[in-house]
Formats: structure tokens, sequence, C-alpha cells
């Protein structure tokens, strides 16, 4: 599946993780839910090997009749697919440049909210052991205005991109001058137009009726590990 794009391989995620729901639903219902065109879930189909839609959705209907069903392999084979289509994207460009942005500021100030907030503190850590400076932001009751300036960049963690209280704090921060580096599943949403610069990884997620869940955060730590590596090589380190 290396010879997916990001878009591609988000309706492919979808395809394969939306089993039983994809087969009760119509090409425009999909292209609906993903915000697509009818022709690009076409194009996708046929790059799994189908005719088109039509042919997957039978396939589906098959599956489920003949076929016993198999174990949940927790998500596997979709971080194989997300890793293996790295190689046909502009991925580690993306996170060249955005570590040299990082390796030129004077601070890294990383940002989230619940669970990404967890992993800005992790990054924060990360950093900071390989001797970046950087801090970690979650209590977004903090006054924050002045704390930071043009010299700083922040790295905002944000899985759907539409938190209120993170896209605000995005918004003080460009006020004050930082430049803003959004991490987030699309590139398509509030937090990543307000950004200067965007890593996106484009995983299947589930929203609940409580909270946006990502399906998995391994491709946020992938980027994050990542960064401070090609920071550190930038410094004048190794990437070991």
């Amino acid at each position: 599946m290396d010879n997916f794009n990001k878009l591609e391989f988000s309706i492919f995620s979808y395809l394969i993780e939306n089993k039983e729901a994809v087969s009760q639903q119509t090409i425009s219902e999909v292209s609906q839910e993903l915000h697509v065109s009818s022709s690009m879930i076409t194009k996708v189909c046929q790059k799994m090997g189908y005719t088109g839609f039509l042919e997957y959705k039978a396939s589906l209907k098959y599956e489920d009749k003949v076929l016993p069903r198999k174990h949940d392999d927790g998500g596997y084979d979709l971080l194989i697919h997300y890793f293996n289509s790295l190689k046909s994207t502009d991925f580690f460009d993306r996170i060249e440049q955005a570590a040299y942005i990082i390796e030129k500021a004077r601070l890294t100030v990383f940002v989230g909210i619940g669970l990404s907030g967890y992993l800005g503190e992790y990054a924060s850590q990360l950093f900071a052991r390989n001797g970046i400076a950087s801090v970690s932001v979650n209590d977004f009751t903090a006054q924050l205005n002045g704390v930071y300036n043009s010299e700083d960049v922040a790295i905002v963690l944000s899985v759907s991109g539409e938190t209120k209280e993170v896209n605000k704090q995005i918004l003080t921060f460009k006020k004050e001058g930082l430049t803003v580096v959004v991490v987030s599943n699309t590139e398509n949403n509030t937090a990543a137009h307000l950004a200067d610069f965007v890593i996106s990884y484009y995983v299947p997620n589930h929203i609940d009726e409580v909270h946006y869940n990502s399906a998995t955060q391994v491709p946020v730590l992938f980027i994050l590990e990542s960064l401070v590596k090609k920071v550190r090589v930038l410094k004048g380190g190794t990437d070991e």
C-alpha cells in the first residue's frame, strides 16, 4: 500500500476500519463522510485491487458470510500501512523543515490537552534530555501573554485540530510572534489553518458522545522522536 498518498491512505484506512458501516453505505455517503469526491474513492478501491467501490462492497458481504471473523489485531495492520506509506509522501522533508525551525528557536513550547497534553509533557522531557530547551503547556487557565516571544516555537499537538482551548492558545502565540507548528491527524482543520507549518499523519479516528478519540497515538510519538533526532543532528550530534 506504499503507493497511496496521504489523502488516499486516509480513505483506505476508513474503508478497512469501518467495513460493517461501509457495507451499508453508498459511495455518495462515504464521499460525504470523508469530504472527498466519489472518483477519489473509486481510485482507492482500484488501487486495492477492485474494479471500484461496488466490487469492494460485494467483497465485504462475501467475507462476512463465508469467512470466519478475524481476531482484532489491535491496529497492527493499520500501523504497518501507515509506516509503509511514509516512503511515498513528503513526510521526511517536513520533519527536516520543522527541525530547522526548532533548531533556530530559543525555546520549544509543547501544547496539548488530554492525551495530547501528556504527549507534550513526554516530548518536552525528551527534547530537554537531548539539550533542546523546552517546556510543556496543558493548563489553559494560565496567563501566558508576554511569557514567550518571537524567538520561540510552539509545537501544538491536536488530533482533531478543533479544540477551542488549543486554537485560542494558537492565536495567543501568533499574537506574541511565535512560530506555530501543528501536529494533527489532517491538514484540513482549524488548528492547521492557523499554523505556520503542519505535520499530519492521517489515521482513522473514532468520535463518541464524550470526546474525540484517536485510534492510535503511535504516529505522533514517531513524529516527536523523528524531530528530536533531526534537531540533534543539526546541533552537531548523532541521530542514534
